[in-house]
């Protein structure tokens, strides 16, 4: 999807093959990819994760999270509200 606009993704996860799999696909479709291995159920991982997008691309736009669970339920409910504790736990699900 971002190659095809001309996107630049930092991509991030704990398997380095699979990044780096993904990385050359979207290269190959004429996209920019940095891949990023890291867990980031630690917070000092996530903060080295943006750093390391700001570094190599001068800023972050925006992010996509796509791992770990989440509680039941809308919105709305308060358990949506994290703290880093329920972080840590959705990201390392």
């Amino acid at each position: 999807m971002f190659e095809k606009l001309d996107g630049t993704v930092a991509l991030v996860a704990r398997r380095a093959d699979r990044l780096e799999k993904l990385a050359q696909q979207i290269r190959a479709a004429g996209g920019t990819a940095l891949p990023i291995e890291a867990d980031i159920s630690s917070a000092q991982e996530a903060a080295r994760v943006v750093a390391s997008t700001v570094a190599a691309f001068g800023r972050l736009d925006t992010l996509v999270n796509a791992a770990g669970v989440m509680p039941n339920g809308p919105p709305s409910n308060p358990r949506w509200r994290i703290g880093i504790r329920w972080w840590t736990s959705i990201c390392a699900a």
